[in-house]
């Protein structure tokens, strides 16, 4: 009975416009029942569809990027408007709480599924092997020999294509995957930022750090990184520097996340490459960086351990075959058991341009020159 009334909402959440207008009250309907009652028939759904189709809906261009603001904050919507308009934020505001309860309800599976799409949507493009510019003439022989040696199943789509070259047609992309998810991505960083901001505030911190690499990723995807250059990261997602287990260098623009297998993965926004760094045989607890982003600290509470990584620039610009990132220093504190509680009490905080200090979970105070 339960897989019948998942697949019937699911149907209802997915139905083209042509069958079910995209505003209609059922629809409404189906979307506010997966949300509140995923933790019953979830089990019978596919996540990641379900995610992408909320999000999808979040996306509508008739509704402003005020209007979704003031539905993330207060879930109201605009009193005035035509009736098309009212609708299409109903929707939206549907769509919105649908996926925020769900992401609530499955943070980890929430964030895996988010963290993969986009992983995926990185790699096609990646992958993607006829540039826009390209000319027709530049393109003919090319394209042909390679769309010849494609073995790919939907030989439809793919004959087109070898046509469209054959005849001297611009293509502006060649990729042989399904594109479906490419767009609800591109269009819906602002609901897929609101989602994740969402996650850092109610997850527990145990399953933030499982997550919190793959947070930072979906973050840096959906942020413009042409804001870094006036505006901190604790400006544009305040909750997720919060976490001790994170840190930003506005000076490099970089990003140290610790992980729960010991690692502290160091993003570089201006290149768009993250880099892991082992720094511990236990979860990593707290993470700091030097203001100028020479100096990296790492502790683990389970460890008992900090260490002290330096180099003569900015640390991820240093990480290459060379070795030149050195592990100048440890120090050997007493393991912690942390709990759930006392966990945020954990972090380092920098007295002056040398000076930094440990503050641990049963209120002692370290203090390291580096």
């Amino acid at each position: 009975m339960l897989k019948m009334l998942a697949f019937a909402l699911f149907s209802q959440l997915t139905q083209p416009p042509s069958v079910l207008p995209l505003h209609s009250p059922l629809r409404r309907a189906a979307v506010d029942l997966i949300g509140r009652g995923y933790c019953v028939w979830g089990e019978f759904m596919n996540l990641t569809a379900v995610l992408m189709a909320l999000i999808e809906l979040q996306t509508d261009p008739m509704v402003s990027i005020e209007t979704k603001k003031a539905i993330a904050q207060s879930g109201n919507l605009p009193g005035t408007g035509n009736k098309e308009r009212l609708a299409a934020a109903a929707t939206v505001r549907a769509a919105y709480q649908a996926s925020i309860l769900i992401a609530n309800n499955k943070p980890q599976h929430s964030i895996n599924s988010l963290s993969k799409e986009i992983l995926t949507l990185r790699k096609r493009r990646e992958e993607s092997v006829i540039n826009r510019d390209i000319l027709p003439d530049e393109l003919m022989s090319f394209g042909v020999k390679l769309l010849n040696d494609l073995p790919i199943s939907e030989s439809e789509t793919l004959r087109k294509i070898k046509c469209d070259v054959e005849a001297g047609l611009t293509i502006q992309t060649l990729s042989p995957f399904p594109s479906s998810y490419h767009s609800v991505l591109d269009k819906g960083r602002y609901p897929i930022y609101l989602l994740v901001q969402n996650v850092i505030e109610k997850a527990k911190q145990r399953d933030l750090s499982a997550i919190l690499v793959k947070i930072v990723e979906i973050i840096l995807f959906c942020i413009d990184t042409e804001q870094f250059k006036t505006r901190s990261l604790s400006d544009l997602v305040p909750s997720l520097t919060r976490n001790p287990m994170i840190d930003y260098c506005g000076t490099t623009q970089q990003v140290a996340v610790g992980s729960a297998e010991g690692l502290v993965h160091i993003f570089d926004i201006k290149a768009g490459k993250c880099t892991p760094l082992h720094a511990h045989n236990g979860p990593t607890s707290a993470v700091t960086m030097a203001p100028n982003g020479r100096t990296l600290l790492t502790y683990s509470e389970r460890e008992g351990k900090v260490t002290i990584w330096q180099s003569s620039s900015g640390i991820l610009s240093l990480m290459s075959s060379s070795g030149t990132l050195r592990l100048v220093r440890t120090i050997d504190l007493q393991p912690q058991v942390s709990l759930e509680t006392n966990h945020k009490l954990t972090h380092f905080k920098w007295e002056g341009t040398r000076s930094v200090s440990l503050y641990q979970m049963n209120g002692t105070k370290k203090t390291f020159t580096v």
